[in-house]
């Protein structure tokens, strides 16, 4: 039994490592009736439900439940060969019987330059129907926030996310398009990047400070490139490393620190990455290549990963430090504070950029009122004026939160608790409670007596290859600025660019050439997820536009805004069902010049 199906609604999806198998792929009622007979490609679907979720919900079957599932072959007819065209694919829904019963599955049949190819249906990351993606030079591209795997095999080839796609090999079996698997295969929604073992105990190690994204990314990154020596992550936390990117998503949601973490301990364990928890560097002595713990413990390292991330900027105003109800969000424990201290309160919130704008939209359904003060003419001036203007108008016109443009806190007033904020022009408003989200500060103060150079702003200057002005010593993530394609360095700390950098840090230890980025370009991909709408960003962030061209609306979901400098193509904005800016990665891989007449067209 084959059947083409869309799926429209995100549920939690899981990591499944190799050989096991998750019983969230067993359809409920909700995927039986999403079904769509026609089951071509549709990139005008609604993603906007989906979320950074690669970590959120997983769900694992233990090991005596995966045992109770047959492993034997089973052939999947999936659908006819004249379904398809040459760069068309389809998701088709099937049936097979297992000894705990029928399965259904869902998988994508791709047909490119007349063969044919399976993979799993959803995303890694985001559990987005890939269905709705797009098929470039041999890659397919989630359209939610570009994540790219190799049509043939599967593997993870562009960031954002940790996991390949299950693949399988394709049987032409008179005029039907068939597989042959097993079904705890079949299963797999996800599968770990082959990883080396590690099994150099002797050598001196590579020593990676912070286990954040970048950091765990990094350490995954040499094992899969076949660095077999000793991995030491350290951590300054006491928990496992977490997606904190996603905590401004969260809001006041009931937030369970294993619903985001990025693996497992056993996961570390497992792939000789030793953790350490809780126990942060105090000094960095890179002449004798030396780190020294808080404890006291000093370690020697072959190469030292500096992935230490950033703070909070401290903030100016007047009793910000000195009034209960005034908050910044960091950790998961910041969340949870938040989330009680803000219930049914009427919330300022200082800054208009993607953290507080995040947060103004998941906390809004839980307070009485919120109100963004933003310093700038438009929010989120990264994403360029169209777009934050329309964004302004969008939050004003649909939603219960209001912008204030232009607006300074001067003080936040109370006795011992916050009761209302002074704004620079002497006015008062009513605030119960207040969130501050102004920006990022490096944690590089340990560095000061090294010879690692760092910018005026305390980032950490690197090269294409990570690596800083002390050899063996690299910086990725937040904490680093680099080259980008224009030269300027700059410090980006998004998903997409830290995973790019923790990963060509790894290509640079393990000594291997990354010829395909040697022919093509780092394109930066952010996007912001706020009031039902998804918005993402492609191309220069760096260079200042000079000319616009915007069409669409937020509220309709065809809003889209090309970025120009002396009338050639820069970077390009979506908040559309099409998601234009993720088609457009590609394009600035390559280096095709578009001009501002192309687009006008």
């Amino acid at each position: 039994m084959y059947r083409a199906a869309r799926r429209t609604l995100l549920s939690p999806l899981p990591v499944v490592y190799p050989g096991d198998i998750c019983m969230g792929t067993v359809s409920s009622d909700d995927d039986k009736s999403d079904t769509n007979s026609g089951g071509t490609r549709n990139n005008s679907v609604d993603v906007s439900g989906y979320a950074d979720s690669h970590a959120l919900g997983r769900r694992r079957m233990t090991h005596d439940i995966i045992d109770k599932v047959e492993n034997s072959p089973v052939e999947v007819k999936l659908c006819h060969i004249y379904e398809l065209q040459n760069g068309e694919m389809k998701e088709c829904a099937v049936t097979v019987d297992s000894n705990k019963g029928p399965v259904n599955l869902r998988l994508l049949v791709v047909k490119h330059k007349g063969k044919w190819y399976c993979l799993g249906a959803d995303c890694t990351y985001c559990g987005a129907p890939l269905v709705n993606g797009f098929l470039t030079f041999g890659r397919l591209r989630c359209s939610l926030h570009g994540t790219a795997f190799n049509l043939k095999t599967g593997k993870l080839e562009d960031p954002p996310g940790f996991d390949s796609l299950p693949s399988f090999p394709v049987i032409i079996s008179k005029t039907d398009v068939c597989i042959t698997s097993t079904i705890q295969r079949l299963l797999q929604h996800a599968v770990v990047t082959p990883m080396c073992r590690a099994t150099d105990g002797v050598s001196d190690p590579v020593v990676i400070v912070g286990a954040g994204l970048a950091g765990v990314t990094c350490a995954e990154a040499l094992r899969q490139e076949g660095f077999n020596g000793r991995i030491m992550l350290i951590s300054k936390d006491d928990l496992l490393p977490y997606n904190r990117s996603i905590l401004s998503k969260l809001g006041a949601e009931n937030a369970k620190i294993e619903d985001i973490t990025f693996r497992t301990r056993e996961f570390y364990e497992t792939h000789g990455i030793e953790l350490i928890l809780s126990n942060p560097v105090k000094n960095v002595n890179v002449e004798d290549k030396i780190i020294t713990l808080s404890d006291d413990q000093k370690l020697t390292y072959s190469d030292l990963v500096l992935a230490m991330g950033t703070n909070n900027r401290l903030s100016t105003i007047t009793n910000s430090n000195d009034l209960d109800g005034v908050y910044q969000l960091k950790d998961i424990e910041d969340l949870w504070k938040m989330r009680e201290g803000i219930e049914k309160k009427h919330v300022a919130i200082v800054g208009a950029g993607f953290n507080a704008l995040e947060q103004a939209s998941s906390i809004s359904p839980h307070t009485r009122s919120v109100t963004v003060h933003c310093k700038s003419e438009t929010p989120l001036k990264s994403f360029g004026v169209p777009f934050g203007r329309a964004l302004r108008a969008f939050i004003d016109d649909e939603t219960n939160v209001r912008i204030r443009l232009q607006s300074t806190i001067r003080s936040f007033d109370g006795f011992d608790r916050i009761e209302h904020v002074v704004v620079k022009d002497g006015l008062c408003a009513v605030a119960q409670a207040a969130i501050i989200a102004i920006g990022i500060q490096p944690c590089s103060s340990l560095l000061m007596k090294s010879k690692i150079q760092t910018d005026g702003e305390g980032f950490i200057k690197v090269d294409s290859k990570m690596t800083t002005t002390v050899p063996n010593v690299y910086a990725i993530g937040d904490i680093a600025t680099f080259p980008q394609r224009n030269g300027v360095c700059a410090n980006l700390p998004h998903i997409q660019a830290a995973q790019f950098q923790a990963r060509t840090a790894a290509l640079s230890i393990t000594g291997k050439n990354n010829t395909e980025e040697k022919n093509t370009c780092f394109v930066p991909v952010m996007w912001i997820s706020l009031f039902g709408i998804v918005a993402r960003f492609s191309g220069d962030p760096i260079t200042q536009p000079t000319e616009y061209i915007a069409r669409g609306t937020l509220k309709d979901k065809t809003f889209v805004c090309y970025h120009f400098k002396k009338e050639e193509l820069i970077s390009v904005v979506d908040a559309c069902t099409e998601s234009i800016a993720i088609q457009f990665i590609d394009i600035f891989k390559k280096k095709i010049k578009i001009t501002y007449d192309d687009v006008k067209r």
